[in-house]
């Protein structure tokens, strides 16, 4: 069923800017300003505006050069002021303003003659009208995806999905960013809109949550398909992003955003019909929300990207590793630090393991002859520019092996990385044994195999660069993301959680599961069990005990919780058995 969503927005942006995943720059036109009065007296020219009687508003723009405007909607009173309407004569033309007390602003778009006008307030609270260059307001002449393959596989009617699976990658964050894949009703800055639904598969809209959330990922962030979510969530924290075909919006384009509209009930789109143009349109449409800008050349709006990398705020379909940025690539017209703006609105996570090895975190291993690492246990986020994450592990010596890979859901077994990985083995001197850094495609996967002395050891995982920016390369400063740790450490007495093994193990089923699920463990001996659910981040949200000896098969129900994924751990004496659940 579509929903209704009306943009009144309360707070302010500079300039629109939308996404077309590339575009022709075209040159800055001299501002002219002309005055269109005080504050009050613009606000009172649209008092007399009877919508329903569709009169209509005549606004000069510059010298006797004036528009009739059609205005669709008007709400204006002593607080706020908000006003949207059609251009008489001009085929996807609007304007639009909004304001309080004491600021005014809006634009006039003529997107087929690629003209625009900028309002604003001076400090003296005088209103102005001024041209501005169109690639400042909207970007316009790249094609959209209509040619473009829609999946690797081929789809059938059958598989489309018209209840959306429910996926959230933070439960509890701070800001909240919705994927609006069922279709939408639209009034406000876009004007009427009815967007279709997106007609992704289950299985697409699962991809295309992971990528986008993989790219959200150091900040303290949900990115959700629950609408209840979205809807429970303060307005200034969140932001939707309607992922359709229907592109009304902008046509002819992979997407629209009004610059800096994050928390003004102002939706982005991405129009892609692929999971990759759907999934990094979106991100980078979620960007311009945030106030980022496009990063290109200076002959290219958008820039593609080089040798497996690109920026997401540039037009990166055909590349594996995607990044913020702040231009450090050659001829860079773009400077901006991506990650300094987004944090203006929504802030880093937490981290989740400290940089130093007098602080480091104990790898989980197995402890019953097997040394088992398991990525069920074993992993963590790189979140900044400057964080490390060190772990400890002991050894009685032998051959050490493990993989560490970039965002790998273990679900449907999708990668989507941000993060280039680099694995350093230190000693407790912090002397350097060994490092490990692929480069390439390889980049976000590495694999080690060495043999270590008996004794106790740290393993060091950073976000790194690869190369030289100016040509073939990037810099760290985008690599941030999740990673998994897999693998053996021979004869381990077992530290952390004790994992999975032939006799002991923690089955968990169904799984995924729609929120009753059921806790098996053939355990051993008398002690009482302490049964708990944890979030994302580490809250305990469900306990239960459980006093008879013997084994645990123990019936949860936790459906009242957001979807995600929760940590099991079940304690008893001295052990823990520690697993997942999806909620879906």
């Amino acid at each position: 069923m579509k929903k209704i969503s009306t943009q009144i927005m309360r707070q302010g942006f500079a300039s629109i800017l939308a996404l077309s995943l590339a575009c022709n720059v075209f040159a800055q036109e001299a501002a002219t300003p002309l005055s269109l009065g005080s504050m009050e007296e613009f606000k009172n020219s649209f008092s007399k505006i009877d919508v329903l009687a569709k009169k209509v508003y005549v606004l000069p723009i510059a010298g006797n050069k004036q528009v009739t405007i059609n205005i669709s909607e008007k709400n204006c009173n002593a607080n706020e002021c908000f006003v949207f309407g059609t251009v008489e004569g001009h085929e996807q033309a609007k304007f639009f303003i909004r304001g309080d007390e004491k600021n005014m602003t809006g634009k006039l778009i003529f997107i087929k003659t690629k003209e625009a006008y900028d309002i604003y307030t001076s400090a003296q609270g005088e209103v102005f009208i001024a041209p501005v260059a169109i690639h400042k307001v909207i970007c316009m002449d790249y094609p959209s995806y209509e040619g473009e393959q829609q999946n690797n596989t081929a789809k059938n009617n059958s598989a489309y999905t018209t209840i959306v699976p429910t996926l959230n990658s933070l439960p509890g964050g701070y800001g909240t960013i919705y994927l609006d894949f069922d279709g939408e009703n639209v009034n406000g800055y876009w004007g009427a809109i009815n967007a279709a639904p997106s007609n992704f598969t289950d299985a697409d809209i699962t991809k295309i949550w992971l990528i986008i959330s993989e790219d959200y990922m150091p900040f303290n962030v949900n990115v959700t398909t629950d609408r209840a979510i979205f809807n429970a969530a303060p307005v200034s924290r969140k932001q939707m992003l309607i992922l359709t075909p229907t592109s009304t919006a902008l046509p002819g384009s992979g997407g629209a955003t009004h610059l800096n509209s994050w928390g003004t009930n102002d939706p982005c789109w991405s129009f892609g019909q692929t999971i990759k143009s759907a999934a990094e349109a979106g991100s980078h449409e979620l960007g311009h929300s945030l106030n980022l800008n496009h990063d290109g050349t200076a002959s290219q709006g958008y820039y593609a990207g080089h040798n497996n990398w690109g920026p997401i705020m540039g037009a990166c379909l055909g590349q594996y590793l995607v990044q913020w940025s702040k231009g450090e690539y050659a001829n860079a017209n773009n400077a901006e630090d991506d990650l300094a703006k987004i944090t203006i609105k929504i802030p880093y996570r937490a981290d989740d393991a400290d940089n130093y090895i007098a602080n480091a975190k104990a790898l989980v291993i197995n402890g019953n002859g097997t040394g088992n690492v398991s990525s069920a246990t074993n992993f963590g986020l790189i979140e900044k520019r400057t964080d490390k994450d060190v772990f400890q592990f002991t050894t009685s010596g032998g051959n050490v092996s493990f993989s560490i890979v970039s965002h790998k859901e273990g679900i449907i077994n999708t990668s989507v990385p941000d993060l280039d990985i680099q694995a350093r083995f230190l000693d407790g001197s912090e002397n350097e044994i060994l490092t490990v850094n692929p480069t390439g495609a390889a980049s976000a996967t590495l694999t080690i195999s060495n043999t270590f002395a008996a004794g106790t050891y740290y393993l060091e995982i950073d976000g790194v660069g690869s190369g030289d920016p100016l040509t073939t390369g990037y810099t760290d400063y985008g690599s941030l993301g999740q990673y998994f740790i897999s693998g053996t450490v021979p004869n381990a007495a077992g530290t952390g959680v004790n994992e999975t093994d032939a006799k002991y193990d923690i089955n968990i089923f169904p799984n995924p599961s729609l929120g009753v699920f059921t806790i098996n463990i053939p355990k051993e001996g008398n002690d009482a069990s302490r049964i708990e659910i944890l979030n994302n981040v580490g809250q305990t949200v469900v306990a239960s005990s459980e006093a008879a000896s013997g084994k645990i098969n123990k019936e949860i129900n936790i459906s009242g919780l957001a979807s995600g994924i929760y940590c099991v751990v079940v304690t008893s004496g001295s052990e823990v058995w520690k697993g997942k659940v999806l909620l879906k």
